[in-house]
Formats: C-alpha cells, sequence, structure tokens
C-alpha cells in the first residue's frame, strides 16, 4: 500500500480579503458625508487652529509683554 499525496492546503487564498473590502476603504462607507461637508469639516478644524495660535499670540503680548514683563498689560490697563 503506498501512501498518496494530499495536495497542500491554500491558506493564501483563504487569508485573502473579499473583493469588496479591496475595492474601497472602510472609512467611506461608514457615513453618507458629501465632499462639501467633508472639506467644511477639514476647514472648521484649520480655521480653529489659526485662531487658537492668534488668541495664544495676543494673550502673550498683552500678558506677558515682548519682553518677558507685564508692563504692557499695566500700560494698556492703567
Amino acid at each position: 500500500m503506498t501512501p498518496t499525496a494530499e495536495p497542500a492546503p491554500d491558506f493564501a487564498a483563504a487569508n485573502e480579503p473579499r473583493a469588496s473590502a479591496r475595492a474601497e476603504p472602510r472609512f467611506s462607507r461608514d457615513l453618507p458625508i458629501s465632499d462639501a461637508l467633508r472639506d467644511a469639516a477639514r476647514s472648521w478644524t484649520v480655521v480653529t487652529a489659526l485662531c487658537l495660535g492668534v488668541w495664544l499670540l495676543v494673550r502673550m503680548v498683552f500678558f506677558v509683554g515682548l519682553e518677558g514683563s507685564d508692563d504692557m498689560f499695566y500700560l494698556r490697563y492703567a
């Protein structure tokens, strides 16, 4: 009795992602957000970051002063 060789299992094909998973990224299926709304959300974060930077700069100038003293604050609100 001679042993018969069984074909090796094809593990690579079993681990291959489905065709639908490869066709589009995951986040595009989550919410039906239009491109205009997505761009507005991105620009909102940029505008918020710029406003925060300007606010911190103004706060530093008026409360600390350009040279590290608080004279400017007292002169402004004397």
